[in-house]
């Protein structure tokens, strides 16, 4: 359905504007956790770091519901413990071109999907990821958003730069539940990640905001949920398309605010291996070593709109799909093909399934992170 503007800048590009396609990159068409390797190769038990920054912030997001914290500052929070470690902006480059690598069928999916519709991708990870995914998977990297971080434009004394390593040191150090934070508002906070969250509250709202690198890092232009949610925005009324025709594809937290707006104004929205964040926010939940089935949900999407997605989902078995007369043969047949003795996982979201199936994605998705776990 259109918006009612009269002049859509989208046609002079030549891009047909029916609907549009946003997915997350890392996990969805990309193998590994690009910031979290980036962590591990310049900060000592950086990996360790990077799960305590991202759980605080799932914490202060979901657990607490703080508002003004938002989805997104976890690269905010990353960025000064990475330039005290030497960061440079071509390290970053050359890191994700040595580690990341695409996805089994990553870009056939994507040039089949670039030729039906327009096609986004989002990531929280800098831009350096972006350049590298650009140039692996043929996507314009105008159609690629990140978090324009310039590591070479801030310098850091060598004195604060020492007390980072020491604050890094001690936040790698903090014991961490291995159970999932909870979607909902929770009183029962367990006792660890009580201890989790007044640690990193001091660190982060006393200790650091008197270094000089905070305020640098405080104004750097990351690309969260939040930011996301206001850049689609604006892709929308640009290409003036409703929200009920936008397809989003989401694996982790920070897609998942984008997912709810799509989903509750009846749009698709995609787990793909997702944490039970992106669960929570989907209507279609996959789990699966190869995007080809996106492809197919979002052909059908395209083509018939989200009674379709929904009634091939619920249907989703070799015999139905054999038969069925989908929006394209020939990409349903080769998927069939390539996976003849068991199909990708595609189930419709209800609040009745929704415990079941996000266990059944949290399962695949440690399966899939022990399979790639070297990128």
């Amino acid at each position: 359905m259109r918006m009612p503007e009269e002049y859509n800048p989208m046609e002079d590009l030549g891009l047909r504007s029916e609907r549009f396609m946003i997915s997350s990159c890392e996990g969805v068409y990309v193998a590994g956790n690009y910031m979290r390797g980036l962590c591990g190769r310049f900060i000592k038990n950086g990996e360790a770091l990077y799960d305590a920054i991202s759980r605080y912030e799932a914490i202060t997001a979901f657990l607490l519901q703080r508002n003004n914290a938002g989805i997104g500052n976890r690269m905010r929070m990353l960025t000064p413990f990475l330039k005290a470690g030497g960061l440079t902006d071509h390290e970053a480059y050359e890191f994700a071109k040595e580690n990341i690598v695409p996805m089994p069928g990553a870009k056939e999916s994507l040039d089949y999907l670039k030729s039906l519709l327009p096609v986004f991708m989002v990531t929280d990870a800098t831009e350096h990821l972006g350049m590298t995914v650009s140039e692996a998977l043929d996507l314009p990297p105008s159609m690629i958003e990140g978090s324009r971080i310039d590591f070479d434009s801030f310098d850091i004394e060598r004195k604060e730069a020492k007390k980072l390593r020491e604050i890094a040191d001690r936040i790698s150090k903090i014991k961490l539940d291995r159970k999932p934070v909870a979607t909902e508002f929770d009183e029962d906070i367990s006792k660890t990640d009580a201890e989790l969250f007044y640690t990193m509250e001091e660190i982060f709202n006393e200790t650091l905001p008197q270094m000089d690198i905070a305020d640098k890092a405080s104004k750097l232009a990351t690309a969260g949920a939040n930011e996301r949610s206001y850049a689609h925005l604006n892709k929308r009324h640009a290409m003036q398309i409703d929200f009920n025709d936008i397809a989003y594809v989401g694996n982790d937290i920070h897609d998942s605010l984008c997912m709810e707006l799509i989903k509750d104004n009846d749009g698709l929205s995609i787990s793909f291996n997702g944490d039970n964040y992106t669960v929570k926010e989907a209507n279609i939940a996959v789990m699966s070593d190869n995007p080809i089935v996106i492809s197919i949900l979002t052909a059908e999407f395209y083509d018939y709109g989200i009674d379709a997605v929904f009634d091939m989902a619920e249907n989703w078995n070799k015999e139905w799909l054999s038969s069925h007369t989908c929006s394209d043969r020939n990409l349903m047949d080769s998927m069939l093909a390539q996976c003849k003795k068991k199909l990708p996982v595609v189930r419709k979201v209800t609040r009745d399934d929704l415990k079941e199936i996000t266990s059944e994605s949290l399962a695949y998705r440690k399966k899939m992170n022990e399979r790639f776990k070297k990128y």
